[in-house]
């Protein structure tokens, strides 16, 4: 017994590791940073919003559009617990001559990408459809995305 386990954890280790597929990241988050969604830019909030309810759908996903919040779905079983994920897909207003590259242009250089909302938060919101697509054929429980037009979306004044 013992040396079958020895025999079945050596296998393991020395299986080839598989990494993630990471050929749609950069793209869709140089794309998700080229939207102005700064306060007050309607038509970057509202451009913003198809363009998330396009690759939702494109990813195998359900969206739906709910008014300032985009609503992303992964099926589970009826009746079961969901798995919540909450993002925002504006930024703060840009001060652009302390850049050094244009802020909303989306730029890649040596594997690292630049751009307003890489990390906060349209890089998560990337992230969160990524993540729902590479697990869509697993068995699973619900998993819901609302990505809020701004920080205080659906939140009362």
């Amino acid at each position: 017994m013992r040396t079958a386990l020895l025999l079945a954890a050596t296998a393991c280790a020395s299986a080839p590791a598989t990494r993630p597929d990471r050929s749609r990241l950069e793209p869709l988050l140089l794309e998700a940073i080229r939207f102005p969604t700064v306060a007050g830019n309607e038509q970057a909030r509202l451009d913003q919003q198809q363009w998330l309810l396009r690759t939702a759908q494109s990813l195998g996903l359900t969206a739906r559009d709910a008014g300032p919040v985009t609503e992303i779905e992964l099926p589970g079983p009826p009746g079961g617990p969901v798995l919540g994920l909450v993002v925002h897909g504006d930024v703060q207003p840009v001060d652009e001559k302390g850049w050094t590259v244009p802020p909303f242009a989306g730029v890649q250089r040596s594997g690292v990408v630049y751009g307003r909302g890489a990390a906060d938060d349209k890089g998560p919101l990337v992230q969160a459809l990524l993540a729902m697509h590479a697990v869509r054929d697993l068995p699973r429980t619900r998993c819901a995305c609302w990505s809020a037009a701004t920080r205080r979306a659906g939140r009362p004044t």
